[in-house]
């Protein structure tokens, strides 16, 4: 626990859409709380740090592989907290990105210091995405903190804070989306978003129009692409993965759509069944009384170990919330609106509790 009378300095590093959904709350709350805040960005999460109103201490670029940056870890911490007595006062607090990058070195360089580490998932199993050990894991629920537990092994310092994707009111859907979503309405009786972004999602795209090949009715096709890889080249190929992505779909005609928002969880909010491999998104989903449903492919099995080390398909599968696509299926019981029980759901989903991860940050020690 901080000394008495001490004040804590905490380094924060974020990155990317799920590190800012966490990383933008909990930061703002040690910022109220009056502690020296330093935070760090790079990727999606440094313009929604701005937004919010955290003047950012470094911002990398949106994509580090094709916009390389150079930073010295250990020296930026070393200035920060020059003598011994400031380290014992400081915490260095990373989210988990992925490709990792920043989060991993200064893990790395506050481990070497002997600075306490927090690592904070954004989505399960996030947490094992840096080879730096942690002194506390901030885990989304239990079915992650189990999983932290056996890769970091049973003695491991775990708090569950909740997940950021639930909310703690129902979603409010912008007038802009909303009226989007009214004029597509009078065209089609269902919406159906698919979100993905990653090598992985061609495979995705190929077994969902198989599926939606199956699937009669008036519905429409809502793809929210990652922005990070569709202007991405595809390694053996002239095409950027979001060219590949929009030719696989293009013999879906008028059917494909669009709502225009820069709030994807508005657009999961607007749409009737959020699609995907494992996408944040389908959290929103069905935080919003909406449906979630999971395809599953070798290759989104094989990132999702990847990534996550423990799990090898979407964690919410097991619980009998999420159903698994596996082969090309008619989508139409769900579309019908088969969805679980709102008890069930929040069960495994509750929102994210800031002050719970404050006292956390504050009473972490080196293990």
């Amino acid at each position: 626990m901080a000394e008495k009378g001490g004040k804590l300095t905490i380094v924060d590093v974020m990155k990317d859409m799920g590190g800012a959904g966490v990383g933008i709350p909990v930061a703002t709350e040690m910022k109220r709380r009056s502690y020296a805040l330093h935070p760090i960005a790079e990727g999606l999460a440094a313009g929604r740090a701005k937004a919010a109103g955290l003047d950012l201490y470094f911002q990398g670029t949106v994509d580090w592989r094709a916009k390389p940056f150079t930073l010295d870890a250990a020296k930026v911490l070393a200035k920060i907290f020059p003598r011994e007595s400031d380290r014992a006062l400081g915490r260095v607090v990373c989210s988990m990105g992925s490709p990792i990058h920043l989060e991993e070195l200064f893990g790395l360089a506050a481990i070497g210091l002997g600075i306490p580490l927090i690592n904070r998932s954004d989505f399960w199993g996030s947490a094992t995405r840096s080879s730096a050990r942690p002194d506390l894991v901030l885990a989304i629920d239990e079915i992650d903190a189990c999983a932290m537990r056996e890769y970091l092994g049973p003695d491991a310092k775990i708090a569950v804070v909740g997940n950021h994707a639930v909310r703690p009111e129902p979603i409010e859907i912008p007038p802009a989306v909303k009226e989007q979503q009214d004029r597509l309405l009078g065209r089609f009786g269902t919406l159906i978003l698919f979100a993905g972004g990653g090598d992985y999602t061609t495979a995705e795209l190929k077994l969902l129009k198989e599926c939606l090949a199956k699937t009669p009715g008036a519905w429409a096709l809502v793809p929210r692409l990652h922005p990070k890889w569709v202007n991405t080249p595809k390694p053996g190929s002239e095409e950027t993965y979001g060219e590949e992505w929009r030719r696989i779909l293009a013999d879906l005609g008028d059917r494909i759509t669009n709502i225009s928002s820069p709030d994807g969880d508005a657009v999961a909010a607007a749409c009737h069944v959020t699609v995907s491999g494992f996408s944040t998104l389908m959290t929103t989903a069905l935080d919003h009384g909406r449906i979630a449903i999971a395809l599953d492919t070798p290759e989104t099995r094989a990132s999702f170990k990847s990534q996550t080390k423990i799990f090898e398909e979407y964690p919410l599968i097991r619980a009998g919330i999420v159903p698994k696509i596996s082969a090309p299926t008619d989508l139409s019981a769900w579309l019908g609106g088969r969805e679980p029980p709102a008890s069930v759901v929040h069960r495994f989903l509750k929102p994210l509790d800031v002050a719970t991860a404050a006292d956390a940050i504050e009473n972490a020690a080196r293990s």
